[in-house]
């Protein structure tokens, strides 16, 4: 697929491994460090903020799946070894504020090929995928290990017009995992009872 950079971190980690795994960077067999600096006005979980986020990715691309220099591919998927490393600050009109912290490897599975257009994507998450936090505060926690399996469709790889979502479950956890665990509910829970 076509070179995204996913800055939007809130509730979305495990996408990442999927969005960054398909990012493919120019560079193949060397780690990559992609630098993020990014602010923008934004509602989360219905609330109007301003969110700052700074970090990194370090992409080191282990196996291309779906090679994109063959001119008839536009859906390009590599595996690997993504370390994340971000903060992300969110403010309220009334100028309370929280802050996100992410410091996390993903280890990539090779992609494996269904057969009838859908692919599955396992990856793990070592370290801590989100740390929320209001003032000194830790209000939530996701870390240890988590894995997931995710199935999506490429179908015709020469076009990204058939291209979605099919489904994800976590299929491995060790740590406390409240947000993965309660399908990212428990994000918007803390953030309304602390922003809202």
């Amino acid at each position: 697929m076509s070179h995204v950079l996913l800055v939007r971190l809130s509730i979305l980690f495990a996408v990442i491994g999927l969005v960054a795994g398909m990012a493919g960077p120019v560079s193949a067999g060397k780690p990559e460090k992609v630098p993020v600096h990014e602010e923008f006005d934004e509602e989360l979980c219905g609330i109007p903020v301003h969110t700052t986020v700074d970090g990194f990715f370090i992409f080191h691309i282990q196996d291309y799946v779906i090679k994109a220099d063959d001119p008839a591919v536009q859906d390009d998927f590599w595996t690997g070894v993504i370390q994340t490393h971000f903060n992300v600050t969110y403010t309220n009109a009334a100028g309370v504020t929280m802050f996100q912290m992410e410091r996390n490897t993903t280890q990539e599975d090779p992609l494996i090929d269904n057969g009838d257009g859908t692919w599955t994507y396992n990856y793990t998450v070592n370290g801590q995928p989100l740390r929320l936090k209001s003032g000194n505060e830790t209000v939530l926690v996701d870390v240890g290990r988590i894995s997931y399996s995710v199935v999506f469709n490429l179908g015709d790889l020469s076009t990204q017009a058939d291209d979605f979502f099919i489904s994800e479950e976590i299929t491995h956890v060790v740590g406390p995992h409240p947000l993965a665990e309660s399908d990212f509910a428990l994000f918007c829970e803390v953030v309304t009872r602390i922003m809202g």
